[in-house]
């Protein structure tokens, strides 16, 4: 079944996730909105490495993209 066809379907919320762009072993992290790609290669053409990332209700740590300043 659909969820848009399910009993519940007017119980569901949106749920909005926080995307941050990190640089992996420093304490940079700038939360995005929106289209990021230009600041994501921006910060990695200064820092070296920079990736896309947002964490789940558990805390995991999800990579959505990254990029090197060799890219």
């Amino acid at each position: 079944m659909s969820p848009l066809n399910c009993p519940y379907s007017n119980d569901i919320k949106k749920i909005m996730i926080q995307k941050f762009i990190e640089v992996p072993n420093t304490n940079i992290k700038e939360p995005v909105t929106g289209f990021a790609d230009d600041l994501l290669y921006d910060m990695a053409q200064e820092y070296g490495y920079a990736e896309l990332v947002w964490y789940a209700l558990n805390g995991k740590r999800v990579v959505e993209g990254s990029y090197s300043d060799k890219d």
